[in-house]
């Protein structure tokens, strides 16, 4: 399972196998929130910066640079965070090609 704190560098997010794996994840004296997801086979990833609603970045942030994104893909997910309310006027947005598809996620 890959563990992310939901409170930004509590920790850096980890798969986690067994409990060993949490040796390094934050403080026995805290009670952190966490994001759980299952593990991606993540072959290239990007992060994009949103600010008042238009896409003014989108950088690789690592992975095989064979694998491209899908800008009609972008474009959909840019146009979905648009219609959110109460959205934040500047974010960040990591996109991903897996190795079944494309995966979005919002940092």
């Amino acid at each position: 399972m890959f563990v992310k704190p939901v409170r930004d560098k509590a920790f850096t997010g980890t798969v986690i196998n067994r409990p060993q794996d949490l040796i390094g994840c934050g403080s026995c004296y805290e009670n952190y929130e966490v994001l759980c997801t299952e593990v991606l086979d993540i072959r290239r990833e990007w992060r994009g910066f949103m600010i008042y609603d238009e896409l003014i970045d989108l950088r690789p942030y690592k992975g095989d640079y064979h694998y491209q994104y899908d800008p009609e893909v972008i474009d959909r997910v840019v146009a979905a965070f648009c219609t959110i309310p109460n959205r934040p006027m500047g974010c960040s947005i990591d996109f991903a090609v897996i190795s079944q598809g494309w995966k979005e996620a919002d940092d």
